[in-house]
């Protein structure tokens, strides 16, 4: 989807990877935008309505491909305060959701976090750990 966050900047260009990605072969694709409170600051309903936009981009022109729409987390006070309320994350295959922390050194509420996660039943999954320490 476009300019909700740094991937692709045209309504455009977003179709084309979804046709690109159908001539592979691909037949669901799930995206999923950044939430970060200081960069990104979007909302599961702002994503929610893109995605519906998306969807019938999609559709005019004539993709037979699944889609569906969860959300990348950056492991911040924005996300913590959603886990501490009644809001839901926005996730895919049920419970699954893709969460980031910075690249240099393990974030002082990442156990604190994963416990939150799992206690309200979501599955976090680590985005880009190739840019982990080891």
């Amino acid at each position: 989807m476009a300019t909700l966050d740094d991937g692709v900047k045209t309504h455009a260009e977003a179709v084309e990877i979804v046709q690109q990605f159908y001539q592979l072969g691909f037949t669901k694709l799930i995206t999923t935008p950044h939430i970060m409170s200081d960069t990104y600051r979007n909302t599961p309903a702002v994503i929610l309505d893109k995605f519906q936009e998306f969807k019938q981009e999609v559709t005019a022109a004539g993709i037979p491909v699944q889609l569906d729409v969860a959300a990348e987390y950056y492991l911040d006070e924005t996300v913590l305060a959603i886990l501490d309320s009644d809001s839901q994350l926005l996730t895919f295959s049920g419970s699954y959701f893709l969460f980031e922390t910075n690249f240099y050194s393990e974030p002082l509420l990442l156990t604190d976090f994963i416990f939150k996660s799992l206690t309200k039943g979501y599955k976090p999954i680590l985005a880009h750990r190739n840019g982990m320490p080891t």
